[in-house]
């Protein structure tokens, strides 16, 4: 994991395990990232349009939704 977070959003969509926000002890988080359990290897993606943290999330038609939107 690239960043060190508490309180992070985890979900998995199409054999990847996605964290999403979170808190690092000083701020939330918009940062995004995504692991491959076949290669053991932490990706970032494109941060989220807000800093959350202790947020839920649910795969939805193969999109990761949380309880406002859906995410990309």
């Amino acid at each position: 994991m690239h960043v060190c977070r508490c309180y992070v959003t985890v979900t998995v969509l199409k054999g990847l395990i996605y964290a999403l926000g979170g808190y690092d002890g000083q701020m939330h988080l918009d940062s995004a990232e995504h692991y491959q359990p076949e290669s053991n290897q932490w990706t970032l993606i494109a941060p989220m349009r807000e800093r959350r943290s202790g947020a839920g999330c649910a795969v939805l038609h193969q999109k990761v939704s949380d309880s406002k939107e859906q995410l990309n």
